[in-house]
């Protein structure tokens, strides 16, 4: 691993008045909940996953005599002060900075092209986003490893914050791409970009449709049950992760070897594992669209994250996209499209003189590749 890209000479020299950091969201093809620290340690993990062209932001920025947070995809803007405990949203950013959080003057905002509980690994992108932005902006730093952004993220969020999850939205975040990664315990992560021919990637991206449930949720108690069922004697949990972990291994093989058809197979059995990790994860009708979706012209379906809600995934029949778009329409949905992201979290400076004119000059600190 170790992917690493240089911002450019000279960017380094003193502090910009502004910097921004861009990270990709994912999709999630098959293997998750295999990534949960208490299952990879034992029985190792895998996921096979994308970054898509959604994404979340973060943006420090000089000035002031205070700190201010600013949320807008959640209505918060708040002054931190470093005597007194934050709202929740706040103190996720406030963990990230860190010892820096209580001398900074300035300003920092995060937003998300999409809500908190999407499934699409919004928390984490924003904290990897987060984590590059304070990296360049306050510590100085010209190289940046996206190994090491992914670690310190999964640090900050589920260890210090507690937010329950498991590692892969970090490393997707940071490295971008098509990815199958293998997870094997705290931080112990490979990282491997997957090759797959441009018909196929083209024709999966024709294939490939989002449909909100419109039901955004934590995935905390969910995520709590499934570790506490991890050493339960007795318990089927930890055989169906096993199953789901070796359908990411399926679903790498059926893209890389041009099969949608295989591909989409490997989707629906682990979505049908998945259901029985947790009654919860399928649970508030999510089953029945699910159920109607592969009636009218989807060959594949699956909740993307934790469970409980957020966005279903639907791979169209051969023939039926538009069979399955009208499916989705006649159910009040938006049938949504997506398109690949090739590059991983990636950061831009905006100097005093650039503010006044919009000018940017994007500088990747971490995760770009040449291609998919």
């Amino acid at each position: 691993m170790g992917l690493a890209a240089e911002v450019s000479e000279g960017a380094h020299a003193a502090s910009p008045m502004v910097v921004r950091a861009r990270a990709p969201l994912r999709v999630s093809f098959a293997g998750g909940g295999s990534d949960i620290v208490q299952f990879a340690e034992e029985h190792g993990g895998a996921v096979f996953s994308t970054t898509i062209n959604r994404f979340a932001y973060a943006s420090l920025r000089k000035g002031g005599h205070s700190f201010r947070v600013d949320l807008p995809n959640l209505g918060i803007s708040e002054v931190v002060d470093p005597d007194v405990a934050s709202s929740s949203p706040v103190e996720f950013a406030r963990r990230a900075l860190g010892a820096a959080a209580n001398g900074f003057a300035g300003g920092l905002e995060l937003f998300c092209d999409c809500p908190a509980g999407s499934g699409l690994g919004s928390s984490s992108a924003l904290m990897v986003a987060l984590v590059a932005a304070r990296r360049r902006f306050l510590e100085n730093e010209a190289w940046l490893d996206p190994e090491k952004l992914a670690a310190e993220a999964y640090e900050v969020e589920r260890e210090r914050l507690g937010i329950k999850g498991g590692m892969q939205d970090q490393y997707s975040a940071a490295f971008g791409g098509f990815n199958f990664m293998r997870f094997s315990g705290r931080n112990q992560v490979e990282v491997e970009p997957v090759g797959i021919s441009d018909a196929v990637l083209q024709e999966l991206r024709y294939r490939m449709l989002l449909l909100s449930t419109r039901r955004f949720r934590s995935s905390a108690q969910i995520i709590s049950r499934q570790i506490e069922a991890l050493g339960q004697e007795g318990s089927a949990v930890p055989s169906l992760l096993c199953e789901i972990r070796d359908l990411a291994c399926a679903a790498r093989h059926a893209l890389e070897g041009g099969s949608i058809d295989l591909f989409a197979q490997a989707i629906q059995d682990g979505w049908e594992l998945k259901r029985r990790v947790d009654s919860a994860i399928a649970g508030a009708g999510i089953d029945d669209l699910c159920q109607c979706l592969l009636a009218k012209g989807a060959q594949a379906v699956k909740l993307l994250g934790a469970g409980g809600g957020g966005y279903i995934l639907a791979i169209a029949e051969s023939n039926g996209r538009a069979a399955l778009e009208q499916a989705i329409e006649d159910l009040g949905g938006t049938p949504e499209t997506i398109d690949y992201e090739r590059c991983g979290v990636v950061a831009w400076e905006v100097s005093a003189s650039d503010e006044g004119n919009g000018s940017t000059a994007v500088r990747p600190l971490a995760g770009a590749r040449a291609g998919l």
